[in-house]
């Protein structure tokens, strides 16, 4: 089971890496964004990569960032132009490096620690979503730790901005797009 979203000329999908995963094992993703219109789109890629793995979900279980949410100031290489039928692919990967990580969403203390997150998912089919729109979630948490307390800020116009950026934010898309997959653990 897949679904897709399309907004404004934007495809959004959710694709697995591989096609079942070990029960234990965290799946790993690419989000892949289409440019499905007949005309080009000028696309925000600033932090990318946060602002989907905070919006990926299964169930009650929600991926967090462990540690403080740096957000540099945005740059002319924040922003790219999608021609007709380019994808924009962002992996979504849970490996070593990575500070993100599910975690339950149900009842937990205000600050939790990176030992309580999911290790993996036992066996069964879980719908995985993921949801990528202006809004960016930044913890505000020591390294190592998830505070349910987040600063949102909006993508690009609360951002900072490097001296000489000349990006028309009037002609970025500003969208939100949802997809989903399903992914088996054996």
């Amino acid at each position: 089971m897949t679904d897709n979203s399309i907004c404004m000329g934007l495809k959004l999908e959710l694709v697995p890496r591989k096609n079942a995963y070990r029960g234990g094992e965290l799946p790993e993703f690419d989000a892949k964004m289409t440019n499905i219109s007949f005309g080009s789109i000028i696309f925000c890629t600033y932090m990318a990569t946060h602002r989907l793995m905070t919006g990926l979900f299964a169930g009650d279980y929600e991926v967090v960032p462990f540690g403080p949410t740096i957000t540099p100031p945005l740059s002319e290489s924040d922003f790219m132009e999608l021609p007709p039928d380019g994808i924009f692919s962002v992996p979504l990967t849970f490996g070593s490096g990575s500070h993100y990580r599910f975690l339950y969403a149900g009842s937990a203390p205000p600050v939790v620690d990176e030992n309580m997150a999911l290790a993996g998912f036992p066996p069964g089919t879980y719908t995985f979503c993921v949801h990528l729109g202006p809004k960016l979630g930044c913890s505000i948490a020591e390294e190592g730790q998830y505070a349910f307390h987040m600063v949102i800020k909006e993508v690009p116009k609360d951002i900072e901005r490097s001296p000489g950026l000349s990006v028309d934010f009037t002609k970025v898309w500003d969208g939100a797009l949802t997809a989903k997959t399903a992914v088996t653990f054996m």
